[in-house]
This record gives C-alpha cells, structure tokens and sequence, in this order.
C-alpha cells in the first residue's frame, strides 16, 4: 500500500514548505470542483469503508512514510481524518515536507457532512 501511494509521488521535498493551513468544507468543495486537489485522508481502513470524501486516498496515519513527495497531478494537498483532531496533531509532519501547499479540512469528515 505505502510502496503504491510513493509511486504517486514524484521526488524531492521542500522543508521549508508551511504546515497545515486550516480550510473549511465551502473551500474544499470550491478546490474539488477545480480539480488540483489530492485528498489524503489519514484515518483507518475501516473508517475509510464508513464513509469518505469523494476521490480520497487512504493513507493511515498508523502506516505513514516518514516524508511525503510532491504530488504529480495536483497542486495542493488536503489532509483530513474524522475530526480533524489526528489531522493537527500528527499530519503536519508530513505537511512540511512537500513542496505543494498543504490544508486540512477543519473539523474533519463530521464537519463537511454538515
């Protein structure tokens, strides 16, 4: 799973890049609509059976790389989990090495859903 989801991404990083910027569910459907979103939702598999935003990659936080490339097709990167509580606390360590802007949905999946 992990040695697929690196295959999307190409090499190089960018430790000076910013970590996670908040973004509400209205801004994330506005970027999904354009279509230069990648949408990493951070949590379990079996959350992830329950309900997911559209078009999102699972990558569990519990299996993450220790950095994460720039994605090819996209320019910005969206993470979320069911809260946005894990995405603050442990995503932005990632956040930080892409050369991309990196968001998370604040709020989490309970937030778009309202």
């Amino acid at each position: 799973m992990i040695a697929w989801f690196n295959r999307l991404f190409a090499r190089g990083t960018a430790p000076s890049a910013p970590a996670l910027a908040p973004i509400e569910a209205a801004t994330l459907r506005a970027w999904l609509e354009e279509g230069d979103v990648l949408l990493v939702d951070i949590r379990e598999p079996a959350e992830h059976a329950r309900a997911r935003l559209p078009r999102s990659l699972l990558v569990p936080l519990s299996r993450y790389p220790e950095r994460l490339d720039t994605p090819r097709h996209a320019r910005r990167v969206v993470f979320y989990c069911q809260s946005g509580r894990r995405t603050r606390m442990a995503a932005g360590r990632l956040a930080r090495s892409t050369s991309l802007p990196a968001f998370m949905l604040e709020g989490g999946l309970g937030r778009w859903r309202y």
